[in-house]
């Protein structure tokens, strides 16, 4: 693969690191992790292996081995760690130079995704409305996301979100085909029964009121209505992409519930992949992370009426790669 390099300026200009960046991340060498943060190598090597036997990570899928030249311009292949890896040790240290470094990734991040560097540069000739279509929603993500917030759990759910949506792109060999798969609904009842299954566990947990759960009148029964409505014996809204995003969006957006609207939505969403054997990819991960579901649930919380169909696209390109 050709890979280039970026080069990370600290702020007081006392450490310039060049960085290797491909199609999909930037890479480092566990020493040049150390020197970004100012800790040892051992530390470092400690938080990576931490980090994938929490996540229960692949180690091939945050490593991979290129080639590194010395100072003394010898070369050898070693293993290089993935931007999660990197920002993840940087979560865990929660220093000055780690909140830093997640500022100019940040940055970073605005200008090379939204000027399509980092989404497959082979679309814009095989798919250029759909690699427009991706920078689009990546912009608005970023753009709504306050990402330089000073909460650990907030930022790290809107990068993953960022994260998702663009292996979703470029992990869609046919976006048409996956967003058109036809869905079968659960119905109003299975529905129902689901939410008081979540709130019989959340109650046990003391993680919920009895709040939770009741209903706001028929306003949920409308929503379900209103997603599989008919018009000439068809389905208006037939596809799984367009089922799940309406039923995430609507139960925000209409909050049907006196309590526990947004983790009720995340619930029914995947509740509604897994009715229809689509809750899982091809390497068995969830489609759609439950840090992703959250920064998502955040963007409609706050979002505008004009930002439905932008908001709708990303939910059902995440539940359908």
């Amino acid at each position: 693969m050709d890979n280039k390099a970026i080069i990370y300026q600290s702020e007081d200009g006392g450490l310039k690191l060049p960085m290797f960046t491909d199609q999909n991340s930037v890479w480092l060498i566990l020493s040049d992790i150390a020197k970004l943060y100012e800790v040892d190598k051992k530390t470092i090597q400690q938080y990576v292996q931490e980090i994938i036997n929490e996540d229960g990570l692949e180690p091939n899928q945050t490593r991979k081995k290129l080639l590194h030249t010395t100072k003394n311009n010898r070369k050898y292949l070693i293993n290089h760690y993935n931007l999660d890896i990197i920002m993840n040790v940087g979560y865990k240290l929660n220093s000055q130079k780690a909140i830093e470094f997640r500022k100019w990734t940040t940055r970073k991040l605005k200008n090379y995704i939204t000027d399509g560097y980092l989404i497959n540069s082979r679309a814009l000739n095989q798919n250029p409305q759909k690699l427009l279509e991706a920078q689009k929603s990546i912009r608005f993500i970023l753009a709504n996301s306050n990402i330089d917030s000073l909460d650990n759990n907030f930022n790290r759910s809107f990068l993953d979100l960022i994260t998702d949506y663009t292996k979703a792109f470029l992990n869609s060999k046919n976006p048409q085909l996956s967003n058109n798969k036809k869905a079968k609904s659960p119905g109003l009842n299975n529905y129902l029964k689901a939410v008081v299954i979540l709130k019989k566990d959340l109650v046990n947990l003391k993680e919920a009121s009895n709040a939770f759960g009741q209903q706001y009148g028929d306003k949920f029964s409308k929503i379900i209505h209103s997603i599989e409505e008919r018009f000439n014996g068809a389905e208006i809204y037939s596809s799984l992409a367009e089922k799940a995003s309406l039923l995430f969006y609507l139960i925000i957006k209409n909050k049907p519930f006196v309590e526990g609207n947004k983790r009720i939505a995340s619930f029914l969403l995947l509740y509604l992949l897994d009715f229809n054997d689509s809750l899982f990819d091809e390497a068995g991960e969830q489609k759609i992370s439950d840090s992703s579901l959250k920064a998502l649930s955040i963007l409609i919380s706050s979002s505008k009426e004009k930002d439905k169909d932008i908001i709708l696209t990303i939910i059902g390109k995440l539940a359908c790669k």
